[in-house]
C-alpha cells in the first residue's frame, strides 16, 4: 500500500488551446518519481470538480474499493458511478495532461484552472466555482468541523 505524499499547494493555471494542463513544477517536485508518470482523473464525489490521483494514491484507494461486496446493491451502484469516469492520464514530455471533456464539463472547466492539494491527491477546479463554494462556507461551520474531525474525540484516534 502506498503512503500519502502529504501534498500541499494551491496552483492557478490555464489550459492551452488543445485543452492540456501543464502540471506546475512545484506540484511535481512533491511527488515520488514513480508518481510523476501516471495519474488517474475522476469526479470528486461531493463537489463539482475533478480529483487527480497520483498512481500510488489511486492504488491505495482501489485497495479499499476492491473489497466492496458487489452483491450489496449500494456497493454495486457506487462502484459503477465511481469507476465510470476514472481515466488514466500520462503526462507528455512537457508535463502536460489532457483533461477529458466529460470531466471538464462536470467541473465547469473552460480555460482557467485551480489545483488544490488534498494531502495525497489534488482537486482540479474552475476558479469561479471554487470561489463561490468558499464564499458559501460559514466560518463557524469550519470551526465546528475542525473540532469534530481534528479534536480529541474517540472516533478520531
Amino acid at each position: 500500500m502506498g503512503q500519502p505524499n502529504n501534498l500541499v499547494g494551491h496552483y492557478e493555471c490555464k489550459l492551452d488551446a488543445k485543452g492540456r494542463l501543464a502540471l506546475p513544477s512545484a506540484l511535481l517536485k512533491q511527488l515520488t518519481a514513480s508518481d510523476q508518470g501516471l495519474f488517474v482523473l475522476n469526479r470528486q464525489v461531493f463537489q463539482p470538480c475533478m480529483v487527480m490521483y497520483p498512481k500510488s494514491a489511486w492504488d491505495t484507494r482501489m485497495e479499499k474499493v476492491g473489497k466492496l461486496n458487489r452483491f450489496v446493491e449500494a456497493n454495486d451502484r457506487f462502484l459503477r458511478q465511481f469507476m465510470a469516469n476514472a481515466t488514466p492520464i500520462e503526462p507528455d514530455g512537457a508535463n502536460r495532461i489532457l483533461l477529458p471533456k466529460r470531466l471538464c464539463e462536470f467541473a465547469n472547466i473552460d480555460r482557467e484552472v485551480l489545483i488544490v492539494s488534498m494531502v495525497s491527491d489534488f482537486e482540479i477546479w474552475d476558479p469561479k466555482t471554487y470561489q463561490e463554494m468558499e464564499q458559501k462556507q460559514d466560518r463557524n461551520e469550519f470551526l465546528r468541523l475542525s473540532e469534530l474531525t481534528m479534536g480529541d474525540h474517540p472516533t478520531n484516534e
